[in-house]
């Protein structure tokens, strides 16, 4: 018997059968339709029964899924007079981030968000680590998402983490002589990385010899890519897109790399519910993770 239960499995089969729709609820749980679908093969693999069938353009439940969703059906209504009788989250979560996570991370957390809780507003603050830092310590901001992890006063989460890789243009890597990033290469070519942040700060104290050239956030660097012959280095996760439509390359390379990781922290005696919502949201659903998986809901994404 299979004990490794995963529940979500279960609230997507309760949602499809409830809505008789795989539209209506993937809308309702937030994920894309190629995602449920997939969930719900999983679960039918797993319990080894059908669970829908189709009569035309209509989703019909089985015998098997019928006693499935009368089961749930119960256990599910207890579960939402819990949340009902539970105080609404309400008012102000100011989070502070680096110019590098709002690009992507921030329009997604806080759209999402708002979804769940209408009455929660979201709002950031962009600014250098240092002065996030003394923000947070003022209490002008509640939640700080950084690739710093704080000790002492403060509940630190890992929110992420991922390789940082070498990257160059297609062009550049189209008419570069040398196809291998080593030691000897980055001694006499530039390579950019970001100025003042921690991979950065971690590779030029380890290999003080290579030939940086120091760009103010991820975009100017990627804008300064496209008309010099350069490389760069950056969390594989930020310039994913790019690497997928073939517009940047990941290059290879035998040098170690830091990894890139992500914290969201706050002041550990002022936590309330409105900060542990945020908190349990960013951790529950990876940005960067989702993403690779298709999960990510995107208004072009047709029905």
């Amino acid at each position: 018997m299979n004990t490794n239960i995963n529940l979500n499995l279960y609230k997507y089969f309760y949602e499809v059968a409830k809505y008789n729709s795989f539209t209506k609820a993937a809308e309702s749980l937030m994920i894309s339709q190629p995602s449920l679908s997939y969930s719900i093969k999983t679960l039918e693999n797993q319990l080894g029964k059908k669970l829908f069938t189709r009569n035309k353009n209509k989703i019909l439940l089985t015998e098997d899924g019928k006693i499935i969703y009368d089961k749930l059906k119960s256990i599910f209504d207890i579960f939402n007079s819990i949340i009902l009788d539970n105080e609404n989250i309400s008012g102000k979560v100011i989070l502070g981030v680096r110019s590098a996570v709002s690009n992507k991370m921030l329009p997604f957390y806080i759209s999402e968000l708002n979804k769940i809780y209408p009455e929660l507003e979201i709002e950031f603050v962009i600014a250098p680590s240092k002065e996030l830092m003394k923000k947070l310590v003022n209490k002008e901001i509640d939640l700080l998402i950084d690739e710093y992890q704080l000790d002492g006063d403060y509940v630190s989460n890992l929110i992420y983490a991922d390789d940082t890789i070498f990257f160059t243009t297609i062009s550049t890597y189209k008419n570069s002589k040398s196809k291998v990033i080593d030691i000897d290469y980055l001694k006499k070519n530039p390579i950019c990385i970001i100025k003042r942040n921690r991979i950065s700060n971690e590779i030029q104290k380890k290999y003080p010899s290579f030939n940086y050239l120091t760009i103010q956030s991820t975009p100017l660097m990627l804008n300064k890519m496209k008309d010099n012959n350069l490389i760069g280095i950056s969390p594989k996760a930020v310039i994913e897109e790019e690497l997928e439509n073939g517009s940047l390359i990941k290059l290879e390379s035998s040098i170690e790399l830091p990894k890139s990781k992500l914290f969201i922290s706050y002041i550990k005696r002022l936590e309330n519910n409105k900060i542990k919502v945020v908190v349990d949201f960013i951790k529950e659903h990876n940005y960067y993770q989702l993403l690779k998986k298709g999960n990510i809901i995107n208004d072009e994404v047709k029905s």
